[in-house]
């Protein structure tokens, strides 16, 4: 689906007299877990998607994104981001130019030996309050312990 919203975008782009257009079409799970005095606080889970479009129009970058990935939405931010560009290329001293490079598709990954979305929560937050306990000894600032976890899905 991604690959269809993203040909989407680059077509719409196209269309619309851009020279250069790219799109980025994240998702991403946030896990937070706060302890203090050794018990647990905030237990929270979100999950985030978005996406954000760049396009080169008479010399001039525009931008424009949205967590809303949907076609209609991403026609509604090239058409947005293209406008950005048209107004920028109103005030420009010259026109951006690209280094003409070979495409490249990548995919990145963050390695890890365990994947930390799949412990346990208990298990989590055994750790945690543990620790809370143990720095709650030795400092005065060991009372709250924060663990942010975040991450793209299939890391």
């Amino acid at each position: 689906m991604a690959v269809d919203l993203g040909r989407l975008a680059l077509e719409e782009a196209s269309k619309r007299g851009a020279s250069y257009a790219d799109i980025r079409i994240s998702e991403i799970l946030n896990e937070n877990l706060t302890v203090k005095n050794g018990v647990p606080e905030t237990i929270s889970y979100s999950q985030m998607c978005g996406f954000g479009v760049r396009v080169i129009v008479d010399g001039a970058w525009g931008f424009a994104g949205s967590v809303d990935v949907t076609k209609d939405e991403i026609k509604r931010c090239v058409e947005r981001a293209v406008s950005i560009a048209k107004a920028s290329a109103m005030l420009k001293k010259r026109d951006v130019t690209l280094v003409k490079e070979k495409v490249y598709r990548e995919k990145y990954a963050t390695s890890f030996k365990k994947d930390p979305f799949k412990v346990p929560l208990e298990d989590k937050l055994k750790v945690l309050v543990e620790a809370s306990r143990f720095l709650k000894d030795f400092s005065p600032f060991g009372e709250r312990l924060l663990r942010p976890l975040s991450g793209l899905p299939g890391e």
